[in-house]
């Protein structure tokens, strides 16, 4: 999957929905442990 024309605004989203969803996870299992 190599794309030739990916502006940085979609790269950046990509990165912060990655962020927001580690962090969902993060906290789902810590609410699990209890």
């Amino acid at each position: 999957m190599i794309y030739e024309h990916v502006p940085d605004w979609f790269t950046l989203s990509c990165w912060v929905v990655g962020l927001i969803l580690m962090v969902l996870v993060v906290i789902a299992t810590r609410i699990k442990v209890r």
